[in-house]
């Protein structure tokens, strides 16, 4: 089960970084008309000395401001919405070309997964709770974290899709990016895609931070110069990694969330819990923790299904970085 464990979170925290960087890559083009190779080289080395840190306690800060990035790109996206009127206009198409629908049954499964990767990273949370300087308040900050993060990225999801439609892409920025006329829509496009970038190489730091931790227990590294090495290394291969699947970040996302944040969130807790305490559980929570586990297995292949399906039979490689 350890085994088991360890290969899915390496697996999710690697999707999730290399989703960060392509994110991050496409905003600085976005933003710097320069070298794509030169944009990368730049982040890579920007990212290190973050690296270089102790332990998890000396990012809290990065952490912190990472979260009021995404605080900030959840009233841009209500600002979008307040403001897409008939004579400010965010969007080059007229609204008979704009369709909405309240369910898209396609690839339905697919968002579902992109979703789930928005609360992904559960395997890390040990490793936060052990860097905590109060632990008792693990389970209240848990839950404030996620309430938080279900209510931006609903506000995020709801108004943009509203504006934009079924023409939304992987990125709103994007969206907004391609439809700005006026000029205080050009400078709010810019500022929000720096929030997305900083939003993005904010979130970098703590994931390599606990992708790193995997292979440091598996090889008892102790020593600071030691783990710095491996953290970086770490960093490197997943940055390479991100760079061969850059055109593909719808389908990275739907993947990562729909396997590997559904076996660690669905599929295991409530098996492992199961196997646990089977003994001093009554019939109602036993057959709760199986139904809840065979439903994030059906999900699972019902994702799976329709992101492989949707990559096969319409792939729509998105354009390169720059």
């Amino acid at each position: 089960g350890r085994r088991g464990v360890r290969v899915l979170g390496a697996a999710e925290f690697i999707g999730v970084l290399c989703m960060c960087n392509i994110i991050l890559w496409r905003t600085l083009c976005a933003l710097l008309p320069v070298s794509t190779y030169l944009l990368i080289g730049a982040a890579y080395i920007a990212t290190l000395p973050a690296l270089c840190l102790p332990n998890l306690k000396k990012i809290s800060t990065i952490s912190l401001f990472g979260g009021v990035a995404v605080a900030l790109l959840s009233f841009s996206a209500l600002i979008v919405w307040l403001t897409e009127q008939e004579s400010d206009r965010w969007t080059a198409q007229t609204h008979a070309e704009i369709t909405h629908s309240w369910f898209v049954s396609d690839t339905f499964m697919m968002a579902f997964g992109v979703m789930l990767l928005s609360f992904s990273a559960h395997v890390g949370l040990p490793s936060v709770r052990r860097s905590m300087r109060e632990p008792e308040q693990f389970t209240k900050c848990l839950v404030s974290t996620f309430v938080f993060m279900a209510i931006v990225y609903t506000i995020i999801g709801i108004f943009g899709y509203m504006v934009f439609g079924s023409n939304t892409s992987e990125v709103i920025t994007n969206d907004i990016a391609n439809a700005v006329t006026k000029p205080w829509q050009v400078a709010f496009q810019k500022v929000c895609l720096i929030l997305v970038a900083l939003k993005a190489y904010l979130t970098t730091v703590p994931v390599t931070f606990m992708l790193a931790e995997i292979p440091e227990d598996i090889l008892a590294v102790n020593k600071y110069y030691y783990k710095c090495v491996l953290k970086i290394t770490t960093y490197t291969l997943t940055l390479a990694l991100a760079y061969l699947t850059q055109r593909f970040l719808g389908t990275v996302e739907a993947i990562v969330g729909g396997f590997c944040s559904m076996t660690t969130t669905l599929i295991l807790p409530p098996l492992f819990f199961y196997q646990l305490n089977k003994a001093n559980l009554a019939p109602k929570q036993r057959w709760g923790l199986l139904i809840m586990s065979g439903f994030g297995f059906a999900a699972l292949v019902s994702t799976m299904y329709s992101t492989l399906l949707d990559l096969l039979v319409n792939p729509r490689p998105v354009a390169g970085l720059c």
